[in-house]
């Protein structure tokens, strides 16, 4: 799920499936798509430009050709036009927007490339581990921030030329960590499997573990400014924390489906998972006031 502003928002999953709101998300309308391929990612910059990660199957795709690619659009999702990466059997996860323009995608193996254009050949980069990278963030200084098996947590200061690992207080995590959310450059968090649960605030550089409460798989962790924070992953859980992650209480969702991903349209935050779920909280206080399935047409 994204969304590009308070009003315009995007929802993929399997089979091309593509889903655009333009009222918050209040509703969404399926679009038509050119792809039937699994939809890993999406990310815009502005309403106009956006990409699309596809993922082919890993038994129908034609030989010598990679199993990711992008689907590019410049006009708001009215065309799209599709761009290969190099012949890889890995499959790519993730995209990454970084603050001075450029895109990267991260995946299996320890992979992290350019997006592939016309006009310039694809660029990777060489990771320091072999794991499936599942999550990041790009920092304002051009610095990255990257996640995943392993309990794996490494950063750049250059843009990737070079990385580091970051330092655990405590408890190192042996897990895999499936998300990475940061509200500013200082303040960050990463969830995992089992209920894995770490804050930073130095700017990853450090990390500290929190008790979550629950032994249940964590896909995504969202928070804002004032340290309100969720968590979801499998069986419908969501966690929510007042104090900047330090603790953690379980809300319910009002379903057992997966919920994979959050999205924010102004005081609305959604998830979204599944079998096609949708669910959304009106976070604008730290009061629940209870989470509602929205239209899908």
């Amino acid at each position: 799920i994204e969304f590009v502003d308070e009003t315009t928002g995007w929802i993929g999953g399997s089979n091309g499936t593509l889903l655009h709101s333009t009222d918050g998300g209040e509703t969404w309308s399926k679009e038509n798509f050119p792809s039937t391929d699994n939809i890993r990612d999406i990310a815009f910059r502005g309403r106009l430009n956006g990409w699309i990660l596809c993922e082919r199957s890993q038994y129908q795709r034609p030989k010598g050709v990679s199993r990711s690619y992008l689907m590019e659009t410049d006009d708001g999702g009215l065309s799209w036009k599709k761009s290969e990466f190099k012949a890889t059997n890995e499959p790519l996860t993730r995209l990454l927007l970084t603050k001075n323009g450029e895109g990267r995608v991260i995946g299996e193996g320890g992979m992290i490339s350019e997006f592939p254009a016309r006009e310039r050949a694809e660029k990777r980069f060489s990771l320091p581990v072999r794991y499936l990278m599942l999550d990041g963030t790009a920092f304002e200084n051009g610095g990255l921030l990257l996640v995943g098996g392993g309990g794996t947590v490494i950063a750049s200061d250059d843009g990737g030329v070079s990385w580091r690992e970051a330092r655990f207080i405590g408890l190192s995590p042996s897990v895999r960590l499936s998300a990475v959310s940061f509200v500013n450059e200082n303040r960050g968090w990463v969830v995992g499997d089992n209920g894995t649960i770490f804050r930073s605030m130095d700017a990853g550089r450090t990390w500290q573990s929190a008790v979550s409460g629950t032994s249940a798989n964590l896909l995504d962790v969202w928070f804002n400014e004032a340290g309100v924070g969720f968590a979801s992953g499998d069986d419908g859980i969501i966690l929510r924390s007042l104090d900047t992650g330090r603790n953690w209480t379980l809300e319910q969702s009002g379903t057992k489906h997966r919920l994979e991903r959050f999205g924010l349209a102004g005081r609305n935050l959604f998830a979204v998972g599944f079998g096609g779920t949708i669910i959304v909280r009106d976070i604008s206080s730290g009061v629940r006031k209870g989470n509602r399935e929205v239209d899908n047409k």
